[in-house]
């Protein structure tokens, strides 16, 4: 098994990991169901603030794993043309 299919396997087995995981913790999320019966929109706030901290920080982590990538092909492909 090729290293980079390893790494695709478990980047896409991280993927699978559910989204409730990375909700707000008990306490909070109480909080949040006991304001939006008096304040909806701010409840609504509060979602789409939880969405778009997710969407960045997939954002930042599909940049890193690109980086990633691009570094040790890079250096697989030196170390190939170096040894002839």
């Amino acid at each position: 098994m090729s290293r980079i299919f390893r790494l695709l396997l478990i980047a896409c087995v991280l993927g699978l990991v559910p989204v409730e995981a990375v909700w707000a913790c008990p306490g909070c999320s109480q909080v949040s169901e006991a304001v939006g019966r008096a304040e909806p929109e701010t409840v609504k706030a509060g979602l789409a603030l939880s969405w778009s901290v997710l969407f960045l920080l997939g954002v930042v982590g599909g940049v890193f794993s690109f980086l990633g990538v691009y570094i040790a092909r890079t250096v697989a492909r030196l170390e190939r043309d170096s040894e002839v």
